[in-house]
């Protein structure tokens, strides 16, 4: 631990040393988007984002006036509610015994109605981009992000009726802790110099897996993490401000 601690800093060393520009600072924006299944959306199935907010800091190291990469790391609410129709989705009822309240029959039946409710959850996110400038003012951005699930608020609540049954009813659906806990894939979008310390960020963020975690078989198709992100940056100049006070 110690040689790989020595061999950092050596490297932090000469970034710094070699680096033209390095920037550090916080950042503040919003998230609004949705988990979306791309792939199959079930017909009738519609969302209604709400928005979310993005904080943290940031590093950018220039490599010369044209290229550069940046290093984010923040909290992150992703948050929309929605509402979908639940075609003989896979469902266990829990009987209970008629004599016996301890011992609970699973049967494995269906369930069809319409759910509505909300995914909100919070990462901690980190991501890595590179940057390369079109002009004095605009720069595009692309990358990788990797985030944990630090909480989750997601619920459904089905209405419908459970298998032959036509009684209707109302279930609460266990969503919440089916809820991956790494989510991670692709960002790109666009930065914008708005000041001499400020820019202003844009991007789409698009995850590769599905919200889910694999053994939730209720929800049979991927439903992917899709957000658009709006942000300012405030820079500090580390290394102007290091060769100030040098002077």
């Amino acid at each position: 631990m110690r040689k790989l601690f020595i061999f950092v800093s050596f490297v932090f060393v000469g970034l710094i040393v070699s680096a033209q520009t390095i920037f550090v600072g916080p950042k503040l924006g919003i998230d609004i988007g949705s988990p979306i299944p791309f792939s199959n959306i079930p017909q009738g199935a519609k969302g209604e984002p709400k928005m979310g907010f993005n904080v943290g800091a940031f590093f950018i190291y220039a490599f010369n006036d044209i290229h550069s990469i940046s290093y984010e790391a923040g909290l992150v609410r992703k948050h929309t509610v929605f509402e979908t129709p639940l075609d003989s989705m896979e469902y266990v009822e829990r009987i209970q015994h008629p004599t016996l309240p301890d011992v609970i029959f699973e049967v494995d039946t269906w369930f069809t109605g319409k759910a509505s409710g909300a995914f909100d959850n919070y990462y901690f996110e980190q991501s890595l981009q590179h940057n390369f400038n079109v002009n004095t003012r605009l720069k595009v951005s692309y990358g990788l992000y990797y985030a944990i699930l630090q909480k989750s608020n997601t619920y459904a609540v089905g209405v419908g009726t459970v298998g032959y049954d036509p009684e209707i009813i109302t279930q609460e659906l266990d969503y919440s802790s089916n809820m991956r806990r790494v989510d991670y894939g692709v960002k790109a979008g666009v930065l914008v110099k708005a000041t001499e310390r400020t820019d202003l960020g844009l991007k789409l963020n698009y995850g590769i897996k599905s919200v889910f975690v694999d053994s939730f078989t209720m929800i049979d198709y991927s439903v992917n993490n899709t957000f658009l992100e709006l942000a300012l940056y405030y820079k500090f100049n580390v290394l102007k401000n290091l060769t100030e006070k040098k002077i």
